[in-house]
């Protein structure tokens, strides 16, 4: 696939097949995400895949409580127990976060590529959850959480959302 083609095909799934990851599509995954570019090549990003299945059940607990707390629509999260989970951790530098957010991209590209399904668990970024995640995974405190991933074998092919025109986002030399 061409990476214009995966840019545009890829969707944030919520339905997954119960069908496990191998490790070593986990592995092509942050194999993709190494190559993302990094201040100072510092490659300040770490990677924990999550596949134990009580601790994905009582991430989607958690992620129903958050949506819940943020008066996000409701919705059945009990689909990431059919998944896998990468926690996308940084060091604590002022560009960590931008370069891990790089290196997200290419997990989400790379996983598209693939046939895979993704999906970034933002509402799950609520202190509390920090929190608990930190202790579930045994992340040292030198290191912070800066995305849940959700990976799997996608059950759906949503549509396309619209997208603004270039022309609506694009100024040249002044706003």
């Amino acid at each position: 696939m061409e990476t214009s083609e995966a840019i545009k095909k890829r969707r944030s799934i919520r339905k997954y097949q119960d069908k496990p990851i191998s490790k070593d599509i986990i592995e092509k995954l942050i194999d993709a995400a190494r190559f993302a570019p990094s201040g100072m090549n510092s490659q300040p990003w770490h990677f924990i895949a999550i596949q134990d299945k009580t601790k994905l059940k009582q991430i989607a607990e958690m992620y129903a409580k958050a949506r819940d707390k943020l008066k996000i629509y409701p919705q059945d999260t009990s689909f990431l127990e059919k998944t896998n989970i990468i926690l996308v951790l940084s060091e604590k530098t002022p560009w960590a976060k931008v370069d891990c957010s790089f290196a997200i991209q290419n997990i989400l590209l790379a996983a598209t590529d693939i046939g895979l399904g993704s999906l970034c668990l933002g509402a799950l970024m609520l202190p509390e959850n920090i929190e608990t995640l930190r202790t579930m995974c045994n992340i040292p405190d030198n290191l912070e959480i800066v995305m849940p991933i959700v990976i799997g074998f996608p059950d759906e092919t949503p549509e396309p959302k619209p997208r603004k025109e270039v022309k609506e986002i694009l100024d040249y030399n002044k706003f």
